[in-house]
Order: C-alpha cells, then structure tokens, then sequence
C-alpha cells in the first residue's frame, strides 16, 4: 500500500489541500463571493477542457455516451451540487475565520463524518485500531475548540 507512486500522490493531494485555503482567501479580496465563484469556476473549466482535449488522443470521447444511463446522470449531478455547495461554505469559512483554526475543524471533522458514513452507508469494515484512531481525533478537535475558547475568555478577561 505505501509504494512510492502512493506516497507521491498522497504529499500531491495533502500539498493541494494544504495551499488551497490560503491561495483562496488571500486571492478573493477584491471579489465578492459570487464573483470569486465565478472567477474560480470559469478558470477551472477551462483547465478542464484543457485536459480533455490531452487525454482526447487515448480514447474517443464520444464512447463516454454509451456508458452514461439515468441513475450515473443523476448521481453525478448530485455530486456536482455537493461539491459546488460545499465551495459557497468553503469560500465563506476562509474568508470570516482564520485558517489555522479552520482547517484542523474541517479536517477533523471529515475524518471522522466518513467514518461513520463508510461504517453505516456503505458497510466498510471499522476495525478496533480505526476506531482508537477516531477517538484520538474526537479528542483533538475538542481539545483545539475548548482550548481555543478558553484562551479567547481568558483574553476577555484581562
């Protein structure tokens, strides 16, 4: 499992994860929410259709058609409205708070959301180590929030 390409995609993917909030929030100030979506999402379409028209020389796109049947459209468009629900909050969250404290919460949140969905949705097996590990990441998401808070009264106090 943890073969190099693995570890080459996975820093990627943490790399991008990582960098995204801050390239969002320190870009999106001249911008409204609206047009910072709009500005983001034009820019990802074309580096979209960028890519299509690369990996268009392996296969025929038009051979995509055959595959697609109502349940798959409507999934998809599912997930579409998910993701660009979930862009509104996240651009929304990035720019009202700081995203040292965000990113733990969101993060910390993910993991153990997916958790149980995978467990009770799609009956992905929990062993007794994911679960000691879910723990330990409860633990730290409430240590983060009750430690921040407790420094912010503390502050107010003096």
């Amino acid at each position: 499992m943890l073969d190099l390409s693995f570890i080459i995609k996975l820093f990627g993917l943490v790399s991008c994860y990582t960098w995204r909030p801050y390239v969002k929030k320190y870009t999106s100030g001249p911008f409204t929410r609206d047009e910072s979506l709009v500005f983001e999402n034009t820019a990802n379409y074309l580096l979209v259709m960028l890519y299509i028209y690369f990996i268009s020389k392996k296969f025929r796109l038009l051979s995509l058609l055959n595959k697609i049947n109502t349940k798959n459209m409507v999934i998809r468009i599912g997930s579409s409205s998910i993701n660009t629900l979930s862009m509104i909050l996240f651009n929304d969250l990035v720019n009202s708070y700081d995203i040292v404290f965000l990113m733990p919460n969101i993060q910390s949140l993910i993991l153990i959301y997916s958790s149980f969905v995978g467990y009770y949705a799609f009956q992905e097996q929990v062993t007794r180590d994911k679960k000691i590990g879910v723990f330990f990441i409860v633990l730290g998401n409430v240590w983060i929030n009750v430690s921040e808070y407790y420094n912010n009264d503390k502050k107010r106090v003096q």
